[in-house]
C-alpha cells in the first residue's frame, strides 16, 4: 500500500508505515507453518498502530520539528483493519472458542489471559482524543464476532470501510455489519462491486508471479489493480483532508449518491462520468 502513503506525503502529510514483527513475509515460513504469525497479529496488530502513533508524538525524533501532535489518521487493510477498528475505540469480544481457533493454546490460564489482553477495552477518555479519521480497507474479524457491539456503537471517529462485495476472505456481510453498527456519525463504506478482498494492495511486484500463493495476496480478479488504487487514493486523501486538516471543501468528495452511476450525466464528484462505475457509497453524514 506505499501508494497511498506517498499520496498523502505529496499532500503534506508525513507518513509512518509499520513492519508488523512476526507477521511479514521475512518472517512467516509460508510454506511449512503459514500462520506461525497470527497469534501475535491478533494481539499486537492495534497496539503496534498505538505505539507507532505515541512514539512519534512523545519522543523526539528527526520529525519534532514539523509533526502536528495534535491530529493523525490511521489506515489500515485486512488484519490492519482489523487493528484499526480496535484503534478507533472498537473494542475485541474474543470468546473462548475463538481464542482456542486462533490461539492453539490449551493451557486454561494462558487462555484466559490472552482473552482479557484482547479483550480490554480503551478508556471513555482515550476514545474521546484520539485519531481524527480512520480508514480500515477490508477489515477481518467480524466473520467471527470479534467485535462488541456496544463498543462500536460508542465510536465517534470518523470511519471510512471500504471492501470488496465478493470478499471470501473478511466476508462482505460482515464488514456491511461492522458499518451498521458503528456509531460515528462520520461513517461510510465505500464498496466495490464483484471484488474479493484486494481492494487495497499496490501492484504484485515481478517476484509475486512465481507462484500463486504470493500472487493471492495483490491481485483481484475483476478490477484493474491501477484502478483500484487511483480511486482509493482519491478517498483516503479526501478522508484525510476533511477530518485531520479540517478543510471543508474536501468534505464534499464524500457527499455522494449511494449508486456511483446511477445518473450518467451526474457521475460521482471527483469522476469522470466514463469511470464513475461499479461503486456503491453509504454514509451516515448528516443523518
Amino acid at each position: 500500500m506505499f501508494y497511498l502513503g506517498e499520496h498523502l506525503a505529496s499532500n503534506g502529510y508525513i507518513v509512518v508505515g509499520i513492519d508488523h514483527t512476526d507477521s511479514t513475509n521475512a518472517e512467516v515460513d509460508f510454506k511449512s507453518s503459514p500462520y506461525s504469525g497470527f497469534p501475535s497479529t491478533l494481539i499486537n496488530r492495534s497496539r503496534d498502530q498505538e505505539f507507532t502513533k505515541k512514539y512519534f508524538n512523545h519522543n523526539k525524533t528527526f520529525l519534532s520539528g514539523v509533526l502536528d501532535t495534535q491530529k493523525s489518521g490511521l489506515i489500515g487493510y485486512s488484519m490492519g483493519g482489523y487493528g484499526a477498528i480496535k484503534s478507533a475505540g472498537g473494542c475485541y469480544h474474543f470468546s473462548d472458542q475463538n481464542i482456542n481457533k486462533f490461539m492453539g493454546v490449551k493451557d486454561i490460564k494462558v487462555a484466559n489471559d490472552i482473552k482479557n489482553l484482547l479483550n480490554k477495552c480503551p478508556s471513555e477518555k482515550q476514545r474521546m482524543s484520539h485519531w481524527d479519521a480512520v480508514i480500515a480497507m477490508d477489515p477481518w474479524g467480524e466473520a467471527y464476532r470479534l467485535f462488541s457491539l456496544d463498543s462500536l456503537a460508542k465510536i465517534t471517529t470518523p470511519l471510512l470501510y471500504v471492501a470488496g462485495d465478493l470478499d471470501d476472505v473478511a466476508d462482505y456481510k460482515s464488514i456491511v455489519k461492522l458499518y451498521n453498527n458503528t456509531g460515528s456519525k462520520n461513517t461510510f463504506l465505500l464498496t466495490y462491486e464483484n471484488a474479493r478482498h484486494n481492494t487495497a494492495p499496490h501492484p504484485a511486484p515481478a517476484i509475486a508471479y512465481k507462484n500463486a500463493f504470493d500472487l493471492g495476496h495483490y491481485d483481484e480478479p475483476t478490477w484493474d489493480t491501477q484502478k483500484l488504487n487511483t480511486i482509493n487514493k482519491h478517498f483516503a486523501l479526501a478522508m484525510m483532508d476533511c477530518y485531520v486538516k479540517n478543510i471543508a471543501k474536501q468534505c464534499k468528495y464524500l457527499s455522494l449518491p449511494e449508486r456511483s452511476n446511477a445518473d450518467e450525466d451526474h457521475p460521482w464528484f471527483g469522476f469522470d462520468k466514463r469511470y464513475s462505475v461499479g461503486m456503491e457509497w453509504k454514509s451516515k453524514m448528516g443523518h
